[in-house]
This record gives structure tokens, C-alpha cells and sequence, in this order.
């Protein structure tokens, strides 16, 4: 065995010993404020239409609710650090699941959508079914506008025994 096969061979098993010790621990012992829960549902929001529904859970609410369920890649260190930073700053500027739609900018969320900024590019690399049609864009965006001009479009949620 040559010296440069064996620096690979030690690199390489060190590596993986990283990637082995890495997921023993998750994120939230390392950072507690990153780790990723789902609380309970505070506030659900009444769509117009069942492909609203749809689009809503399958592009936004994976991020912005408390309903996230992530694929099993995203559950693998490092890559389940990346997705809980994504997830906790996403729904810090926007959570369906705990802010009344009174609360939230329909007209900024529109904007967002229309121009391509929501879902972000990074995400829609990942994911396909995030590469919204100009016909998924128009369902979305009437949603929210029909939300935003319905003022008793939120239902509190009933806390679960």
C-alpha cells in the first residue's frame, strides 16, 4: 500500500467516523433553540378550493406551519441541521399554523409567490413538486386573496386531549 492510499484510507475512516459520531447527536443538543418540533396547531386556515389545499401543503406549509414532515434524508446529520434552520427561520417570518391570517401580509405572500421568491430556489432544487406552474401560482395566489378578503377565514384550533 502506497503512503498516499494509505492518508485516503485514514481520511476517508475518519470521515465516516465523523459522520457516524455526528448522529448520535442531535441537533437540539448541540443548539436547543434549533431543535425542530411541531407544536400543537393554533389557528387553521379555510382555503377556497381542495387544489389550494393541496398546493398549500405540499409547498408551503412543509416550512411555514407546524405540520412539517421531513423526508428521511433531511433526518441524517448534517443535513437535519440544515433543514431545522430552514424550518425554524421559515417560520419565524411566516407560520400558518400560529398567526391569524389578519396577522400575515396576503398581498407581500403574493408577491412572493408570483415572483418565483416562494419556494426558495434552494428548496425547489430538492424537491420538483416546489416547481409551481403558472396554473399552480394562480390557484395559490387567488387562496390568499380570497383569504385575505374574507375576514373570519381562521378556525382557533381545538387543543387535543
Amino acid at each position: 500500500m502506497t503512503t498516499t492510499e494509505r492518508i485516503l484510507w485514514i481520511v476517508g475512516g475518519t470521515l465516516l467516523c465523523i459522520f457516524i459520531v455526528i448522529q448520535i447527536f442531535p441537533i437540539g443538543w448541540i443548539v436547543p433553540s434549533m431543535e425542530l418540533k411541531n407544536p400543537p396547531v393554533q389557528h387553521t386556515i379555510e382555503w377556497s378550493s381542495p387544489e389550494a389545499i393541496a398546493l398549500m401543503h405540499q409547498t408551503c406549509y412543509v416550512c411555514h406551519s407546524n405540520e412539517t414532515r421531513l423526508p428521511f434524508y433531511a433526518q441524517i446529520a448534517p443535513i437535519s441541521w440544515v433543514a431545522a434552520q430552514n424550518v425554524n427561520t421559515a417560520r419565524a417570518a411566516l407560520n400558518f399554523s400560529e398567526q391569524n391570517f389578519q396577522e400575515i401580509n396576503a398581498y407581500r405572500l403574493i408577491a412572493y409567490i408570483g415572483s418565483d421568491l416562494m419556494p426558495p430556489q434552494s428548496y425547489r432544487m430538492m424537491h420538483a413538486e416546489a416547481n409551481l406552474t403558472e396554473s399552480q401560482k394562480k390557484i395559490l395566489m387567488d387562496a390568499i386573496r380570497v383569504a385575505a378578503d374574507n375576514p373570519i377565514n381562521t378556525v382557533v384550533a381545538v387543543p387535543s386531549p
